[in-house]
C-alpha cells in the first residue's frame, strides 16, 4: 500500500471537508486480515457530526476494491441517496455535487480553518494504516468542555476545535472508545485568549501536553493531537 497515495485519495474524495470552518466530520480505519483497509468517513454540514441538521455524507471503501459508495442525506426530512461509483469517479463526485442543485439549502462554507487535518493524518500515517488497530479520529467547529474550564457560557466561545478519538487494537469503534481522548481549543470572547484544554492523556508520559492551558495556539493543538495518537499508539504495541 501506498500511503501517501491512499491519504491523497482521502483528500480528493473528501472534497477538502475536513479543513473547512462550520463543518465536521469523522473519519474511521479498519485494518483487514487480508492487508487491506476499509476507510469510514461521515461529513456533517454542521458543527458537530451529531447534529441531525443539513447534509450528512457517508463516503465507505476498501482500499483494494474499484468503487466507492456514496450515502447522502441532504435534509433532515429526506431519504438517504446511495451513490456506488468507481475510484476514479470519486475523485469528483462530492466536489461536484456540492455546487449541484441537488445539495440542499445549505452551502458549505468554503473558508478554510487554521487547522489542516490531512497534514495531521499524513503525520499520523502510521497509524492511520497500521495493520493490526483501529483508527478515529472525530473534529467538530465546537467545543464541548472548554467554556466550563474557564468559566465562560456554552456555545459563546470563538474559533472552536474538538476533537476526540484514538487508535489501538478494538473491535470496533466503541471499543475504542475506551481508550480515547478529547483536546480543544477556542478563543474566550471576554478576555481574548485562546486556550487548550486536553482532557485525557493517553500517553503515560509526563512530558505530554496535558490538561489546560492559555495563550495557546493552533500548533499547540496539532501537536498535542500528534501526541496523543502516538502515545495510545505506541502503548499499544
Amino acid at each position: 500500500m501506498d500511503k501517501q497515495n491512499e491519504l491523497d485519495f482521502i483528500k480528493q474524495v473528501s472534497a477538502g471537508w475536513f479543513n473547512k470552518n462550520g463543518s465536521s466530520f469523522n473519519f474511521v480505519t479498519k485494518p483487514l486480515k487480508d492487508g487491506s483497509t476499509n476507510v469510514y468517513m461521515l461529513l456533517v454540514n454542521d458543527k458537530s457530526t451529531v447534529s441531525a441538521n443539513y447534509q450528512r455524507i457517508q463516503v465507505n471503501y476498501n482500499t483494494v476494491d474499484e468503487d466507492v459508495i456514496f450515502s447522502i442525506l441532504t435534509s433532515p426530512f429526506g431519504k438517504s441517496k446511495r451513490v456506488e461509483v468507481s475510484k476514479q469517479e470519486a475523485l469528483t463526485y462530492l466536489s461536484t455535487f456540492i455546487q449541484s442543485p441537488d445539495w440542499g439549502e445549505k452551502p458549505l462554507n468554503q473558508e478554510e480553518g487554521e487547522v489542516d487535518f490531512y497534514n495531521i493524518l499524513e503525520q499520523l500515517e502510521e497509524q492511520v494504516f497500521s495493520k493490526r488497530d483501529l483508527f478515529e479520529i472525530n473534529k467538530w467547529n465546537s467545543e464541548l468542555y472548554l467554556h466550563k474550564q474557564v468559566g465562560e457560557e456554552y456555545g459563546t466561545m470563538q474559533n472552536a476545535y474538538h476533537v476526540h478519538g484514538g487508535v489501538g487494537n478494538a473491535p470496533d469503534i466503541n471499543g475504542l472508545h475506551d481508550i480515547t481522548t478529547t483536546i480543544e481549543l477556542a478563543t474566550s470572547p471576554i478576555n481574548g485568549k485562546t486556550y487548550l484544554n486536553v482532557r485525557r492523556d493517553l500517553t503515560e508520559n509526563p512530558m505530554s501536553m496535558q490538561g489546560l492551558y492559555e495563550d495557546a495556539t493552533p500548533q499547540m493543538f496539532v501537536e498535542s493531537i500528534i501526541e496523543q495518537y502516538k502515545g495510545a499508539w505506541n502503548r499499544s504495541k
